[in-house]
């Protein structure tokens, strides 16, 4: 029920997909079903949307490291109520200097699934990435990009990470 109220409240922010503000053109709420944000992390430079460079519409999310640390990320991430079915979840990565051995990914959890991508590091420009997904539950999943802690060698996270034009749309109905 939360769901549809939601989806009711907000439409005009899912176009033809079940991830709410996929292109990142409003600001987070924080909040229910739209994205939030990882609170503070050391070695996080900074957090923002940026203009100058997305895959599409009028702007991207950034997330930026020192080089000195080594963070595990969450961030962003939504939730998001599916009925059982076949899924394709879509994003737009690209990555500037990113300096760790441990990479970003796309992961879709919950009730007992995970599906993530492959992992991204060094320089990439705008690459899409796709997981297809088979849903036996109803229920509330989650979409994040994510990067794990490492204790290799090379751990520190410098340079910069962007996603755009994230979507989620059922294939059989």
């Amino acid at each position: 029920k939360a769901w549809e109220l939601w989806r009711k409240k907000f439409s005009s922010a899912y176009e033809d997909t079940l991830v709410f503000n996929g292109g990142f053109e409003k600001d987070f709420l924080n909040y229910g079903f739209s994205w939030r944000r990882q609170g503070k992390r050391k070695g996080v430079k900074r957090v923002r949307f940026v203009h100058f460079f997305k895959s599409e519409g009028r702007r991207s999310f950034s997330i930026e490291f020192d080089g000195e640390h080594n963070p595990a990320i969450t961030n962003p991430y939504q939730y998001i109520y599916l009925e059982p079915g076949d899924y394709r979840l879509r994003a737009s990565l690209a990555l500037k200097d990113i300096t760790s051995a441990s990479g970003f990914y796309l992961e879709f959890s919950g009730h007992h699934i995970r599906s993530v991508s492959d992992q991204f590091k060094g320089d990439r420009d705008w690459e899409n990435v796709e997981l297809l997904l088979h849903l036996k539950v109803p229920g509330i999943y989650r979409v994040s990009l994510r990067r794990n802690a490492t204790r290799k060698l090379n751990r520190f996270l410098g340079g910069k990470v962007f996603l755009d034009d994230v979507s989620l749309v059922k294939l059989n109905d």
